[in-house]
Formats: C-alpha cells, sequence, structure tokens
C-alpha cells in the first residue's frame, strides 16, 4: 500500500508539474521578444522590456487565481525562476558593448534596479514564494562584477561568486567577464581559470542547485 501511495504522489506532482510549465507556456511564448530585449542597446534606454514582462505576467496571473494556493504558489515560483533564468542568459549573451566604465556602471545599475523592479513584483504576488528562493540575488551578484571597476575586486568578486553558487561554471564566468568589454581575451581566459582552479582547491559542503545548473 505505501509503494501505492507514493506512486500516486508522484505521479500528481508530475501532473502538476506539467501544468506548470502548459500554463506558462503560452506566457512566456507572448514575452519572447521581450526577453531578447533585455541587455541590448535598445534596452540601455528604455523601461519597456521589465515593465512589459511584468505587466504581461500579472495579466496571466490573474488568470491562475482559480488554483489552489498551493499550486498557485508552485506556478509562480516557476515563472520566477523562468524570469530569472532569461534575464541572466540575457546578461551572459553579450549583446551589448561598453566603451567606458561609465557606461557598464549604468549598465549594472539598471540591472540592479529592474531586478528589484522584478522581485518587487513577484513579492506582491506571492510573497512566501518570492522570499523563500528569489533568483534575482544571482542577477544582482552578476550586476556587482559588471559594476566592478577594481581588477583585484573583480577577482575577489568572481571568488565570492562561486562561493555562491559553485554550480557556476567556467563558461558562465567567462561569458561575465567578456561582457564587461575591458579585458582581453586572454586576460578573460586567465583570470578565470585562476580563480577557478582556485576555488577547486577548497572543500565546501554541498550546496543547493542555482539556475546556473539550468543555463
Amino acid at each position: 500500500h505505501l509503494t501505492i501511495l507514493v506512486f500516486v504522489i508522484i505521479t500528481v506532482q508530475q501532473l502538476r508539474d506539467e501544468a506548470a510549465q502548459f500554463l506558462l507556456e503560452e506566457a512566456f511564448l507572448d514575452l519572447e521578444l521581450h526577453f531578447q530585449d533585455l541587455v541590448t542597446s535598445k534596452w540601455l534606454a528604455s523601461s519597456i522590456p521589465v515593465d512589459t514582462i511584468c505587466v504581461t505576467l500579472e495579466d496571466y496571473f490573474h488568470d491562475y487565481v482559480h488554483l489552489r494556493l498551493r499550486n498557485f504558489d508552485y506556478v509562480i515560483s516557476e515563472a520566477q525562476n523562468l524570469v530569472g533564468k532569461k534575464y541572466v542568459s540575457a546578461m551572459l549573451r553579450k549583446r551589448i558593448s561598453f566603451k567606458t566604465y561609465e557606461e557598464r556602471k549604468e549598465a549594472a545599475l539598471k540591472i540592479l534596479k529592474e531586478s528589484a523592479q522584478i522581485k518587487a513584483f513577484f513579492t506582491r504576488i506571492a510573497p512566501k514564494v518570492a522570499k523563500f528562493d528569489s533568483p534575482f540575488e544571482i542577477i544582482n551578484a552578476l550586476a556587482e562584477v559588471l559594476k566592478c571597476e577594481d581588477a583585484e575586486m573583480l577577482s575577489l568578486d568572481l571568488h565570492n561568486l562561486i562561493d555562491k553558487y559553485p554550480d557556476v561554471t567556467q563558461d558562465h564566468l567567462t561569458q561575465l567577464i567578456a561582457l564587461r568589454g575591458d579585458l582581453s581575451k586572454s586576460e578573460v581566459r586567465d583570470m578565470v581559470t585562476y580563480v577557478v582552479q582556485s576555488e577547486q582547491t577548497k572543500n565546501r559542503p554541498p550546496a543547493p542547485k542555482s539556475i546556473f545548473s539550468q543555463l
């Protein structure tokens, strides 16, 4: 009987997961072009992408209010995770170039502002979900790396990033540093290689997977 019960529970969870994916699929298809606009030259002077993402998701979420609270929270959690993944992906695609530190700083501050805006949106929609597991802390950490002006501090920021998110890969770090635009390819490679190798010597307890594992 226990085996049957476990099977039923797993089946119900799978159905819930599939239903959540189905509900969110249409919403995120509608928003794909706006996600594509994130962290681009056009985005730098416009709040339209993130504003539209929040407004559109809220419209869809209103249609989900008939769900049981636990299922509603699960759908919102999945949506929050997807938004976080898509924002981080946009940062790592390097579809914008910075000629000066001021330009880079402006972009980093905009990213921090938008991260706070999206987090506040999800907090309003589902407070428990947003506070329990927010992917926007990762966006903030990446923005701080982007904003960093000093090369020595940059290395420290990378160490801190790996300490907090051990599943961040060498490719992720390389793409992030390349986005800065102030280091040559060889300098980026050398810095990332050094940081990753020095971090590998540390004995750290297992950490929960972050959205880096899903990128």
